[in-house]
């Protein structure tokens, strides 16, 4: 049996999800008192935090960082405290909210099969850097940290802006599930860079956005060479929402084809499709 565990994101009170593979981690703890876009955690949803997982605030770290680079202090909290983990074979990393839809039991026969699990890519229409688009200072931002890339490394740089610029997307969390010696490798790669990037607070958290399509880049390219077992995610926050109702459950559209207007209703994935004019 391969020793694997996962953490799971968390910035604020949810549902537990811990066990023999998930590991629960409180991502920014060192700030978690201190007001944030959401507001100011309460004493009592702090404490559980506390009781229930660990944080990314002990040995070295890099916790204060986690209002601009996001999840990514976790990752480096694992990466320089491994041990602290039990030194696994494997180890993931998935969200409070956003998980594999995968069976977690069978984890390891999964492993078996493939050398890591990632999510999806495939082809997109509008790339990367056509979808950044995250206010005024967000163009800013990109063009800065596709120049440092390149300064860091003119080889990968350029085919690191290759890829925002090219078709290849979708794969946008950081969520993966690696072997040690590929987790490694991939903190190595991915903080050679994160910890260069512009800090200035104009930017907010786009140094975070950044790192989840660097991650995309190089979850990517890693399964050109190796078996990438691709999980699709399955998101409770937005299966709890009206908007995937709207969406998925009951929705109406209306396309307009050769001069006609077709208006199609789907319910529950089924699509039923009326002709007008």
């Amino acid at each position: 049996m391969k020793k694997i565990k996962i953490l799971v994101g968390y910035h604020k009170k949810d549902k537990l999800y811990k066990n023999d593979i998930m590991v629960p981690i409180h991502c920014g703890r060192v700030l978690a008192t201190e007001a944030s876009k959401d507001g100011k955690i309460s004493q009592e949803d702090y404490n559980w935090l506390l009781e229930n997982m660990i944080g990314d605030d002990t040995g070295e770290n890099i916790s204060n960082l986690n209002r601009s680079i996001n999840e990514m202090t976790a990752i480096y909290w694992a990466w320089k405290n491994y041990d602290k983990l039990g030194n696994p074979d494997y180890i993931g990393l998935n969200h409070y909210r956003r998980f594999f839809d995968i069976p977690y039991s069978k984890i390891n026969k999964i492993l078996d099969k493939y050398d890591f699990i990632k999510t999806p890519h495939g082809f997109t229409r509008r790339t990367f850097y056509e979808k950044w688009n995250f206010g005024e200072n967000s163009k800013d931002f990109l063009k800065s940290a596709l120049d440092i890339c390149k300064k860091i490394n003119p080889d990968e740089g350029a085919k690191i802006e290759q890829f925002f610029h090219g078709h290849i997307g979708k794969g946008w969390c950081n969520m993966f599930v690696l072997p040690k010696e590929d987790f490694f490798e991939y903190c190595n790669f991915m903080f050679s860079i994160i910890l260069n990037l512009p800090n200035d607070t104009k930017y907010g958290r786009l140094a975070g956005m950044f790192a989840e399509r660097l991650t995309s880049y190089y979850l990517y390219n890693l399964s050109l060479k190796k078996r990438a077992k691709s999980a699709s995610i399955i998101d409770f926050m937005q299966y709890s929402s009206k908007e995937f109702f709207l969406k998925h459950i009951f929705n109406i559209e209306q396309i307009k084809r050769y001069d006609k207007i077709h208006t199609i209703i789907s319910i529950l994935g089924i699509k039923l499709k009326f002709n007008i004019g």
